[in-house]
């Protein structure tokens, strides 16, 4: 009996190595940004540590479904690290599932209140359910514990300009734009809010700056500068520039062509800007 008993010992104590090792081959594919590699070494795992390593590979692949279906399997296998809650909050704020990420962040909150993150998806969930007094409660919390963190100057504006706040929503963008001028998402927001405040020339300008930084931002840098030649009453080059945002791949363009520059309609298209940090 006590052969057996040390034999079965002796695998187990092999199979925890070897789980072990492929966690460990994992975390540097996922350190390296190989999140496809990640997947394939830890297939099959059961262990708490490597389902969990899943569900970040798969949060960064932006599958954000399977993402969420393997946090709950990591919580389920045991797995007890706080970071749980906050990338489960983070990943299911991004599903706009904000009753739950706001559960788990909270949870989070209670163990590490002075880590920014935390503030900034507590706001990002308050932004979603436009709770924007709340929002910025949050965000002057995550500025607070640290003054450089963009993303929360970058949400603050867009709360800014969510409540009309167009000169606080500028400056904030300006703020961002010199931060990290490399983010040329914010001078793209500078240009919208410009385009906002009825100020055509400063915001056409610099949506040409725009479309020679950063070419991921071209498509939605023409729409703009359509939307800028139709205020002026510009339309043949409006419906240029739309048309141009169209064949990219634009599909707020091909609906501004549609119905404008087609139909004859006069109402614009709202456009849902979206920033990747």
């Amino acid at each position: 009996m006590k052969f057996y008993l040390t034999l079965g010992l002796f695998f187990a104590s092999i199979f925890y190595l070897s789980a072990q090792d492929s966690v460990d081959k994992a975390r540097d594919f996922y350190d390296s940004g190989e999140y496809r590699e990640v997947l394939q070494v830890l297939h099959g795992t059961d262990t708490p540590q490597g389902i969990f390593l899943i569900a970040d590979a798969y949060h960064k692949m932006e599958m954000l479904d399977s993402a969420l279906t393997f946090y709950y399997m990591a919580e389920d296998a045991g797995y007890e690290e706080g970071n749980l809650y906050l990338h489960r909050g983070i990943c299911q704020a991004s599903l706009e599932l904000t009753q739950g990420a706001e559960d788990d962040l909270l949870t989070y909150y209670t163990d590490a209140p002075e880590d920014e993150r935390v503030h900034y998806y507590l706001a990002a969930v308050d932004y979603i359910d436009h709770n924007l007094r709340e929002a910025l409660f949050h965000l002057e919390q995550a500025i607070e514990i640290n003054p450089s963190y963009m993303e929360a100057h970058y949400l603050k504006a867009a709360v800014f300009m969510e409540q009309n706040k167009m000169i606080s929503a500028l400056e904030t963008f300006e703020f961002c734009a010199k931060m990290n001028p490399e983010f040329t998402r914010s001078k793209l927001n500078v240009a919208i809010t410009q385009y906002e405040m009825m100020d055509y020339e400063e915001a056409e300008m610099i949506l040409h700056e725009v479309i020679s930084a950063d070419e991921s931002l071209k498509a939605e840098a023409l729409f703009y500068l359509g939307n800028v030649q139709y205020a002026l009453h510009q339309s043949d080059m409006a419906c240029n520039y739309w048309k141009q945002a169209e064949q990219l791949g634009d599909n707020y363009a091909a609906e501004q062509v549609l119905q404008i520059c087609i139909k004859g309609n006069k109402r614009m298209v709202k456009r849902k800007t979206t920033a990747s940090f």
